[in-house]
């Protein structure tokens, strides 16, 4: 009884999904942006557990720079900046070149990822839980670059293949995280790009433990561990949201290292630029997630990547 509800709800939020992404693309973008805003704020209000979440954490990250009316601003901001975040991705539909995209988005700093895809080792992409991140997949697959990202498997399949079939847009590839050690290695020694994040707590896979606003938390190694192990290079970006909803990838210089490199060394010193860029917009970071729920005193699972 109890799946047959279950899956009763979960068919009830699938149509749910299907019927307001309709409606998010019909919408200019402009008017879908002060839609989803309205629905940040909402969800702001109705999600109790996760706006005291959001509220200790910026307490935790910020209260001693920040009074008690800015983090409310800040934890306000990042649920509207989230919800705007989302219908980017919904809209994934509308973009049907890399023109469509420049028309609200300046990239700046591709020739990183051109000279880094040069030395033919394989690139990883990185970013963070940080502004419309998921959009990244879609601009490099539009450029021209093979592409791919790893995810863990949604409970619901309908609403799995549906988020799988976003994040395959125009050429993109999708592995699930259980399966993809071997098909990311593949996707580096073949000199392609390889989209990763390593800002959240993901503790029942590989992780080591780093700092983040002075304080441990869990953190994937994966990504570190191949980086020292194949001699890719990883290319750091975000996306940021300027007050007019405009948007601006910001792609950094890319960096290598050695098998002999400390993977918790590297992890700790690609997590810092998430620190650097969230100290900079702390509103466009997910303080929803309970960042730092993982403590060093707890065994570590140590599963593929």
């Amino acid at each position: 009884m109890k799946k047959a509800f279950r899956t009763f709800k979960y068919e009830i939020l699938y149509t749910f999904v299907l019927l307001f992404s309709g409606l998010t693309r019909v919408l200019p973008r402009f008017a879908a942006l002060q839609l989803y805003s309205v629905i940040g704020r909402l969800s702001y209000l109705m999600f109790k557990k996760d706006r005291e979440v959001t509220l200790k954490n910026l307490q935790f990250a910020f209260g001693a720079e920040k009074n008690t009316q800015e983090i409310n601003k800040i934890a306000k901001r990042s649920w509207i900046n989230l919800s705007k975040s989302l219908m980017e991705f919904v809209r994934y539909k509308n973009i049907k070149s890399i023109e469509d995209y420049k028309k609200f988005i300046e990239i700046k700093g591709l020739e990183h990822v051109e000279e880094a895809q040069k030395r033919g080792q394989g690139v990883f992409i990185m970013t963070s839980h940080f502004g419309p991140f998921e959009i990244c997949l879609y601009i490099f697959a539009l450029l021209g670059y093979k592409i791919a990202s790893t995810g863990s498997p949604l409970k619901y399949k309908k609403l799995h293949d549906l988020l799988v079939e976003n994040r395959s847009r125009n050429g993109a590839e999708y592995f699930e995280r259980n399966k993809a050690s071997i098909k990311m290695l593949r996707q580096l020694k073949s000199g392609n790009l390889m989209g990763v994040l390593i800002d959240q707590d993901t503790s029942k896979i590989q992780h080591t433990f780093i700092n983040f606003f002075g304080k441990e938390c869990a953190t994937p190694s994966g990504p570190a561990t191949l980086l020292v192990k194949t001699g890719a290079a990883v290319v750091p970006m975000h996306i940021i949201r300027n007050e007019d909803d405009s948007l601006i990838l910001e792609i950094q210089p890319y960096r290598t290292y050695q098998k002999d490199d400390d993977v918790k060394a590297v992890t700790q010193e690609l997590h810092n630029l998430t620190e650097e860029i969230v100290r900079l917009h702390p509103d466009q970071w997910v303080w929803m997630h309970d960042r730092w729920r993982t403590r060093p005193s707890e065994p570590k699972i140590e599963n593929p990547v």
